[in-house]
């Protein structure tokens, strides 16, 4: 419904789209200006338990919270080891990870920043020309507090085979991160896939 708006003789895709994005943008900056804690609390790192075929299987690895980001790093190594997906690569995280990923404070993270967890209604018109929406995001199981580079890559890795262009605005609604995005992608792809 809101995709086929016309805006004022505005049919162009792009120009529909504007709206959005700087609804997107007030939203976060409220966000932004919350107060956070002084630890990244990542208890989705992994899940601690899962039941396959009957059996309880428990976790032998640090799952949060973490006093630091290289604690975090140190727990997504140790998640990629337990896992022996990424077995070869164990070496590179533990040589790249503390250069990469360093110096970003923790922030509230909604975790799973897709499309489908975004709903946006039509609320009213500024100025004659310009449609305001009101915004609600749902699906927060994943939200928690994580480095600031977290949301962009997950949010960008969620782009999956980039059917369409929802990749190319996600740098417009949340802080890019493109060297964390590229490290984060290579990661998440050998864990989940």
């Amino acid at each position: 419904m809101v995709a086929s708006l016309i805006l004022n003789g505005c049919h162009s895709i792009q120009c529909r789209k504007m709206p959005l994005l700087q609804s997107f943008e007030r939203f976060l900056e409220r966000c932004e200006h919350s107060h956070h804690l002084e630890i990244i609390a990542a208890s989705r790192i992994n899940h601690c338990w899962m039941v396959s075929s009957g059996m309880i299987m428990i976790c032998r690895y640090p799952s949060g919270p973490f006093k630091t980001e290289e604690d975090f790093n140190n727990a997504l190594i140790k998640k990629c080891q337990s896992e022996n997906f990424c077995e070869g690569k164990i070496g590179l995280y533990e040589l790249a990870f503390p250069m990469i990923f360093r110096n970003h404070p923790p922030v509230f993270a909604h975790g799973n920043f897709q499309r489908k967890n975004i709903i946006m209604r039509p609320k009213s018109i500024e100025n004659d020309s310009i449609l305001v929406y009101d915004m609600t995001i749902i699906d927060w199981e994943f939200s928690g507090w994580y480095p600031s580079y977290w949301e962009y890559s997950k949010a960008m890795y969620a782009c999956g085979n980039w059917k369409d262009d929802w990749g190319l605005h996600v740098h417009k609604i949340l802080d890019p991160f493109f060297n964390e995005y590229g490290w984060m992608h290579m990661f998440f792809t050998e864990l989940w896939t």
